[in-house]
């Protein structure tokens, strides 16, 4: 599996590009399909959350725009945060790492 979006990973949780949904659709087997675009890093990043077994992963948190600051800021999704299992020493340092990134692309901001 690609993981072209993937910044870097810690344990179970990583920093990465936003993917965005951009078509769901039914296979000729009956089953759902999601097709996703990867997007950039001035469209914000996200910190997200692997389960268990790997075989999933989902969005915690995220670096958004905040276009009349011309700032990211870090923002949970839902209070997916209260998870027990996410390391917070590993979190601190993605969000680190998320905010060095993010401030070039701040700069570059009119």
């Amino acid at each position: 599996m690609s993981k072209e979006y993937m910044i870097k990973e810690i344990g179970r949780l990583g920093l990465g590009y936003i993917s965005k949904l951009t078509n769901i659709y039914t296979d000729e087997n009956g089953k759902t399909k999601l097709e996703t675009e990867l997007c950039g890093i001035e469209d914000g990043l996200e910190i997200y959350l692997w389960a268990d077994d790997f075989s999933h992963r989902w969005t915690i948190a995220s670096f958004d725009l905040n276009k009349k600051e011309n700032c990211f800021e870090l923002h949970e999704v839902g209070d997916r945060m209260c998870n027990p299992d996410i390391d917070w020493v590993a979190f601190g340092e993605l969000v680190v790492l998320g905010h060095d990134m993010l401030m070039s692309v701040e700069e570059n901001l009119d």
